[in-house]
């Protein structure tokens, strides 16, 4: 059986509500679409303003918390991501409230404000995304965790794309103006976020495999599948250091690591490839496979001596 690549794996950082507001009063304020309405709007009101309040509280990054405190943390985030964009919360335009929502960086670098909402319901998903890449990234260190860490990963790229669709529907495109909007909520960065959890997935679908003890054809197949996501990761990171205005100290050393892992799993699927020549008695092209998966585990090896 192959060597399997150590269970350890970088996710994206939270980012920060640095302002408490009480929403509260402020949809209070506004008047309830129907007098038969009144007393589901105050509730939902009182609702969301304690869901603002737990969904800033916790943010902290995979590995100095326990996954049970990550899994909290992601159903207060999904509680008030809900409540904002459900009726009859979502049917109000947010820009009416008088209040102005901050957000800071996950470098906790810079911070940025919007009075329309957009911003705090684009982090908000980001975050749901960050919170299930982090229980899953937990989950693979789990003995046999793997196939259950895929199905989080997989949840985690639908919550990146859904951040995506948030902010790509933002009439004002904040997005395209890296001085609105923090650079993890920029379309190249979450582009980039969407197909590193698939990658992950697919890692992970690959390490299942292995578990359970697959055929060389299955796994070469699953090897394979697991490298070209790796490869599309890889590219659109590369287009967001392109981009630049801090997106390349962002993802620099990221796509370095994803392109040496889509090696590794080239390598792999090189390997099974192998196997299965051996299998059938073809020698030449057994060689040629071995040959192969050497080069690309030498280049591994190099690129991470190197770093």
């Amino acid at each position: 059986m192959p060597p399997r690549q150590s269970v350890s794996l970088e996710v994206p950082a939270f980012t920060d509500m640095c302002t408490e507001v009480d929403l509260a009063a402020a949809f209070r304020r506004l008047s309830p679409p129907s007098a038969s309405l009144s007393r589901q709007f105050a509730t939902a009101c009182e609702a969301l303003n304690l869901q603002r309040k737990q969904a800033g509280v916790g943010l902290e990054p995979a590995g100095l918390v326990h996954v049970a405190h990550l899994r909290s943390v992601r159903t207060k985030l999904l509680s008030y991501y809900h409540q904002l964009t459900t009726p009859p919360i979502s049917t109000l335009p947010k820009a009416r409230l008088g209040v102005t929502f901050v957000w800071r960086d996950a470098r906790k670098i810079a911070k940025f404000e919007d009075k329309t909402g957009v911003l705090e319901i684009g982090n908000v998903a980001y975050n749901i995304a960050v919170a299930t890449a982090s229980i899953a990234a937990e989950t693979m260190k789990e003995q046999r965790g793997a196939n259950a860490a895929k199905t989080l990963f997989e949840e985690s790229a639908c919550a990146f794309a859904e951040a995506r669709a948030v902010m790509g529907a933002d009439e004002a495109r904040l997005w395209r103006d890296p001085t609105k909007v923090n650079m993890e909520l920029r379309e190249e960065a979450l582009l980039a976020f969407e197909e590193l959890m698939s990658a992950y997935a697919y890692r992970c679908y690959y390490d299942f495999l292995l578990d359970e003890g697959a055929e060389a054809e299955t796994l070469a197949g699953g090897a394979h599948q697991a490298a070209v996501a790796y490869g599309r990761a890889a590219a659109r990171m590369q287009k967001a250091i392109e981009a630049r205005r801090g997106l390349e100290t962002l993802f620099s050393e990221w796509c370095r690591a994803t392109d040496v892992g889509r090696s590794f799993y080239l390598s792999q699927a090189r390997l099974h490839a192998a196997d299965i020549c051996a299998r059938q008695v073809r020698p030449t092209l057994q060689l040629a496979h071995l040959a192969g998966a050497r080069a690309l585990i030498d280049a591994v090896y190099a690129a991470s001596n190197a770093a």
